[in-house]
């Protein structure tokens, strides 16, 4: 079985430091609850399962240290990241999702703010 995941955050967060690379585990949220059952889906030996993560690695990584950082994740932790500055994730995250998505699958749409520079802004193919 392949069990494919897509989320804001992977279950390893990208740390830099010294010139180099440290991978920590992402606290919190989605990402934890989602890591306990995939091991424990790892874990049973009755359902081989493949196991692909999708999502934003934490920090913004310049061109030329990408593909070893992608090499690395996948390898160590069969997770994809997708690389993002960290001011398009703010307005992404901070902004579109939890000011706009949150609320209204949350049953708070009373609470649900759009403002156009959290998406407009960095997509202008879609005005």
């Amino acid at each position: 079985m392949k069990l494919i995941l897509v989320s804001n955050r992977l279950p390893v967060n990208i740390v830099k430091e010294n010139g180099g690379f440290r991978y920590t585990e992402s606290a919190g949220g989605l990402a934890t609850g989602m890591r306990a059952y995939v091991e424990r889906m790892a874990g049973q030996k009755i359902n081989a399962m493949q196991i692909t993560w999708l999502g934003w690695a934490g920090a913004a990584i310049d061109e030329s240290d990408q593909k070893k950082v992608r090499n690395e994740m996948v390898s160590r932790y069969q997770a994809h990241p997708v690389f993002l500055a960290e001011e398009l994730m703010d307005k992404f995250y901070l902004g579109f999702c939890n000011k706009t998505i949150w609320p209204l699958f949350h049953y708070f749409p009373s609470f649900a703010e759009y403002e156009g520079e959290f998406w407009e802004e960095d997509f202008p193919e879609l005005r």
